[in-house]
């Protein structure tokens, strides 16, 4: 007897086709501005100091300015003896001392000397410039050193200025006006403006100017001496937060903490 062995056809397999495989979405990122921020500034002016400025006076000014966590710094009426090798540079120790980035511009050279204002700022200065008043009656060159300095969340305006005490109130508009229209170039760039600009009794606003300034006086007395330090400022992204004047090795300086509002998302 003969037996046939017979079974199932081999099954055939299915090919599989090749996976695909899909490429991650690219992760969107969402633009979400710069926050607020804070920081301190101070503002000195040198025309009253009674004597010859020593190093002692800069390094204990340095040193208290370095306690306060100071910023940004103004100084007006630096005078420099560029030829005279002896004598100190007050705006270069200053810069040295209180390790912050600097620049100065120069209001008058006479006998040998430089006499001008100077920004002093820990954030680094991307640009200045040394803005003459065309409008002020005087034997000097008066200006305003206009730094534009990178604060980190945005760029701020930072102007160290003295004019004269007996300057008119059409001249102090002026002045204020040459100052406020550098913002002009510096679009949605907020400002701080330091020195002796007294707000004139009569003014209402600025003609011309795209944004109004506000204004805050402070006042230090002692015994019979009073002495006001003025302070003006961008009324929208830059608010000042707490204000005093301090007595120091180099004179009145005023102290000011602000708020910086951050740049919106675009």
């Amino acid at each position: 007897m003969t037996f046939a062995l017979t079974g199932c056809p081999p099954k055939e397999t299915a090919k599989e086709e090749p996976k695909v495989e899909t490429p991650p979405q690219p992760t969107e990122f969402k633009k979400t501005g710069s926050p607020d921020m804070y920081f301190r500034a101070a503002s000195l002016d040198l025309k009253s100091f009674p004597r010859k400025i020593e190093m002692k006076d800069i390094e204990r000014f340095a040193a208290r300015m370095k306690k306060e966590k100071i910023d940004i710094l103004a100084v007006q009426t630096i005078v420099r003896y560029p030829d005279l090798k002896e004598r100190i540079d007050v705006f270069e120790e200053l810069g040295r001392k209180t390790e912050m980035y600097k620049i100065f511009g120069e209001t008058i050279a006479l006998s040998g000397r430089q006499i001008g204002n100077a920004v002093f700022s820990s954030y680094p200065i991307r640009s200045n410039d040394n803005v003459p008043y065309k409008n002020l009656k005087s034997t000097n060159l008066e200006s305003a050193m206009v730094a534009l300095v990178d604060a980190g969340t945005r760029p701020l305006l930072v102007v160290s200025t003295r004019i004269p005490d007996n300057a008119s109130e059409r001249e102090v508009l002026s002045c204020l006006k040459t100052i406020a229209l550098q913002k002009k170039n510096f679009k949605d760039t907020p400002i701080a403006i330091f020195g002796n600009i007294i707000k004139p009794k009569k003014l209402q606003e600025l003609e011309g100017v795209d944004e109004p300034l506000e204004y805050n006086i402070l006042t230090w007395e002692k015994s019979k001496e009073t002495k006001k330090i003025p302070l003006w400022f961008s009324s929208v992204e830059l608010q000042p937060i707490n204000s005093t004047i301090i007595e120091t090795d180099l004179g009145l300086t005023l102290i000011t903490e602000f708020k910086l509002a951050g740049q919106p998302a675009q």
